[in-house]
């Protein structure tokens, strides 16, 4: 996608890869957004995790390491590698948002693998309420987010 073919509100505009930036060109994604995010990576992600599954039971005999493998390929290929080349998942980019470094520095690969994997089971570990947070802090930061130094920000005009 093109920039010309992006509708952009006046001073926002898409990261493009791995570039700094600076938080005052974005505003901060709305709640709703990021919750319908949320929904529409889960509604994509269960079918392609249960595709996993089924073809990594045929190699992995021990429940444990199957399900540590499992958790960790799937969360790489669909969550860590889009979110670090373009700083987005489908969901995100479906609704326009963008997951950038706090402090507007370039992301990195270990940032956002410990923000998708570690940090996000932080997140959930706790009767959720690392992922109900957000909804109640002003910058809109889950848990996830604090830890791995990021933020999500609303990139297309709405």
């Amino acid at each position: 996608m093109s920039e010309e073919s992006l509708e952009l509100v006046s001073d926002v505009r898409p990261v493009r890869e791995h570039e700094a930036v600076s938080m005052n060109d974005y505003e901060k994604a709305s709640v709703n957004k990021r919750v319908i995010a949320f929904f529409l990576d889960v509604a994509i992600g269960v079918p392609l995790a249960l595709v996993l599954n089924s073809v990594l039971e045929q190699f992995l005999f021990n429940q444990l390491v199957f399900t540590i493998t499992s958790n960790l390929l799937f969360s790489t290929c669909y969550y860590v590698i889009p979110t670090f080349l373009y700083g987005k998942t489908i969901g995100k980019k479906l609704l326009g948002l963008e997951v950038i470094d706090f402090k507007g520095e370039k992301r990195n690969f270990f940032q956002i693998f410990f923000r998708e994997t570690i940090a996000k089971f932080i997140s959930g570990a706790v009767l959720m309420l690392g992922y109900i947070w957000f909804r109640f802090q002003k910058d809109h930061r889950a848990w996830h987010d604090l830890m791995a130094r990021t933020i999500v920000v609303q990139t297309y005009k709405e």
